[in-house]
């Protein structure tokens, strides 16, 4: 068997023990602790595409409420029977389903989607943006009363309308949350007003 010849220290082992070899103090830690520079950044410092980010309570603007039934009612006694506005899904899926759509309702019912990038027909809009903002309100209402589910929203407190919803079915489950920013609500001026 042929013999296998390893390079021998010049110090004995237990001398060298636990010290970086040809690296000096200042540079080992530099080496030790930059890494660990990243832990101290928060989320908010590296957004990440398609990934909901709750704002932080003190920085929510101050015409915003988070009462969903306190919504509701401000948008039944202020909302237009035909208006507009912008949706965007927030989840972990392909970024033709995050994309924010223009959904125009007209007498209660929505009558047009268009993608917000290009003003083109949405052939195919998401099923879960299909909504108007009164059925967005039924939608929470139907959500809030499973045991289980953690429903949030953010509203503009003069009219009710939403700025941010989220649903969590349950909290062990994965993938059963999403959450929906709205912005761009305009009413449409009544027919003669032009």
């Amino acid at each position: 068997m042929p013999s296998l010849n390893f390079p021998t220290s010049p110090r004995p082992p237990e001398a060298t023990a636990g010290k970086p070899r040809g690296y000096s103090k200042a540079v080992f830690l530099a080496l030790m602790i930059l890494p660990l520079a990243g832990c101290l950044a928060t989320a908010s410092d590296h957004p990440q595409p398609g990934v909901p980010s709750q704002p932080p309570v003190e920085s929510r603007p101050a015409d915003t409420i988070q009462d969903i039934p306190t919504a509701e009612q401000r948008w039944k006694a202020r909302a237009a029977a035909s208006y507009r506005f912008q949706a965007s899904q927030l989840c972990y899926c392909l970024p033709e389903a995050r994309a924010p759509r223009i959904i125009e309702v007209v007498d209660g019912a929505i009558s047009k989607v268009r993608m917000a990038d290009t003003g083109q027909p949405d052939p195919s809009p998401p099923d879960m943006l299909l909504k108007t903002i009164s059925e967005w309100f039924d939608y929470l209402q139907e959500k809030s009363r499973i045991e289980t589910a953690t429903v949030t929203g953010t509203f503009m407190a003069d009219t009710g309308f939403p700025r941010r919803i989220s649903v969590d079915l349950h909290p062990r489950m994965a993938d059963d949350e999403f959450s929906v920013e709205f912005s761009g609500y305009l009413p449409a001026e009544p027919a003669g007003e032009n």
